[in-house]
């Protein structure tokens, strides 16, 4: 990559740090110690344990390394029960093979409780290793969600054993543990009868479940390429400007970068299989197996469903990569050139909802794919889109029947899946007076460009607009609506098609279409309830 300066001595090329740009850092320097301070936490917690765990030896005379505290506490009480037999002579005369007996039910009473760690181990150590940073993990579909925090409440609920500790009460003539039964989170077990479950600690149902340490996951958020786009837009106009490279090596530059971030990017990875997988139903599997044969073993394979994923996603970056000038005389990018978006309501344009062509219903496809409206570019805060309107009072109805003059401003614009335009359009009304108060009279009065006569308020607003593909002449034929083709052609001119009328129509749409793509794909892309 040819060497390339930060910025010159006049001016800046690129932007300081955005907050957001801050906050990511900080939150990458937080995880980061959060997985030390997790490592930290769980060596201390095991040197304690060692400590204990001699010390437990010692005073129990059992290898009780493994077992929870609380089922050191049940075997200890059993244990004790005998020896306080032992030194009442219980075991003499008649009484001397009851002895053995209870030498056996103690050792098999140890090798039960031992069985909860047992069974449990493998699982604790897994999710040590996941949350403590020192295993990767590898699930393609699904995000580790624990922490230090949860893993710690784990280890709180194992180490009850499935008994709720509170209720724990030894049983003098048999030196057995009762307790009331729980789950892995520590909620209280219930029969048919909605009683709480009763019985020894150490049958208790949910002793020894692997579940105990079972991680918690949710799947990888869905991250669509118009959303994961966003993030090379500012490395992609960067490459625009560097005059040492011919086109087809920026986009290759740019290609290769998306292609190694969205490699290690778990949720692109995710999303890239999910959608594979959509797409070609029955087949994925097949065609994933087959395209991996291909891979040369050194490190430089891509899977299919990840090149797709970068095919997709460099569709809504060719704009940042071309170069167009603006009616104010500077360069830059087509993406730039439309750098805003306004939320869409359809129910602004619902008093000019069709009719489906031979029916009285209205036409459901109105307004259909799009998400929001796009905002053109803009020159000193007003956009560079105007349009001599094909005005008749006797055609339109509602706040454009009360515009005033041969032309509106295009504030934002969208074109639904009929090729309808809604506009929101920025131009000046005229309405009756008697329809405001005296107050409201006032105060318009005192707003710049507000014109009051005797009985008419002249004044700018924004108003919603529909722009059909075609309109009805006088003669009753329809024909290709002047208006229509003056905005779209106009959207393809400020994204750089000079001349040609038809290609400037062609680019426009296509502007548009990909507009609808892309935020439709943010839009899909955020968290639920956002």
């Amino acid at each position: 990559m040819p060497e390339q300066k930060y910025y010159n001595y006049e001016a800046p090329k690129l932007q300081q740090p955005t907050f957001s740009d801050i906050v990511d850092q900080q939150i990458e320097l937080i995880q980061q110690r959060k997985s030390q301070e997790a490592q930290q936490q769980m060596m201390i917690a095991a040197e304690q344990r060692k400590i204990q765990d001699k010390q437990a030896e010692e005073l129990y005379g059992f290898d009780v390394e493994d077992l929870s505290d609380l089922d050191r506490d049940v075997f200890n009480a059993k244990k004790q029960w005998m020896q306080d037999r032992i030194d009442s002579y219980y075991y003499s005369g008649s009484k001397r093979g009851e002895f053995m007996q209870d030498v056996a039910t103690l050792t098999s009473r140890f090798d039960e409780l031992k069985s909860h760690s047992d069974n449990t181990k493998a699982e604790r150590k897994k999710l040590e290793g996941w949350v403590s940073g020192t295993q990767e993990w590898t699930d393609s579909q699904n995000e580790l969600k624990d922490d230090i925090d949860s893993y710690n409440l784990k280890v709180s609920n194992w180490e009850n054993g499935g008994v709720d500790p509170s209720s724990v009460q030894i049983d003098p003539a048999t030196g057995e543990a009762y307790g009331t039964y729980t789950d892995i989170n520590g909620n209280p077990l219930l029969d048919q009868q909605g009683n709480p479950q009763y019985g020894l600690v150490h049958q208790s149902p949910t002793r020894g479940s692997k579940e105990y340490f079972t991680p918690t996951t949710s799947p990888y958020s869905n991250l669509l390429p118009g959303k994961f786009s966003k993030d090379f837009s500012a490395a992609a106009s960067r490459l625009r400007k560097n005059e040492k490279l011919t086109p087809e090596q920026r986009e290759a530059e740019l290609r290769s970068w998306v292609t190694a971030t969205a490699v290690g990017n778990p949720s692109v990875v995710a999303t890239a299989n999910t959608i594979f997988q959509q797409n070609y139903g029955a087949a994925a599997e097949a065609a994933i197996a087959k395209d991996a044969q291909t891979d040369p073993g050194d490190g430089s394979y891509v899977p299919i469903q990840i090149r797709e994923y970068v095919d997709e996603t460099m569709k809504f970056l060719q704009g940042n990569l071309v170069e167009v000038q603006g009616s104010d005389g500077k360069t830059t990018s087509v993406n730039e050139a439309f750098p805003g978006s306004q939320q869409f309501d359809v129910q602004a344009f619902a008093e000019m909802q069709p009719t489906m062509l031979g029916s009285i219903m209205p036409d459901t496809t109105y307004g259909e794919g799009i998400t929001a409206l796009m905002v053109p570019r803009t020159t000193a805060g007003r956009s560079t889109i105007t349009v001599e309107s094909s005005w008749n009072p006797n055609l339109f109805s509602g706040e454009r029947a009360a515009m005033a003059g041969d032309n509106y401003k295009v504030a934002s614009v969208g074109m639904d899946t009929s090729r309808r335009l809604f506009v929101m359009a920025e131009t000046y009304i005229e309405e009756d007076k008697n329809n405001y108060t005296p107050e409201q009279i006032a105060r318009l009065s005192a707003l710049p460009g507000v014109v009051i006569t005797e009985n008419k308020v002249k004044r700018k607003k924004e108003i919603p607009i529909l722009v059909e593909p075609t309109t009805v002449n006088i003669d009753g034929n329809s024909t290709p609506n002047q208006e229509w083709i003056s905005i779209v052609a106009q959207i393809g001119r400020v994204a750089g098609v000079k001349g040609d009328r038809r290609e400037q129509i062609l680019k426009g749409m296509d502007i548009l279409n990909n507009w609808n793509d892309e935020t439709a794909q943010i839009n899909a892309s955020l968290p639920a309830g956002v």
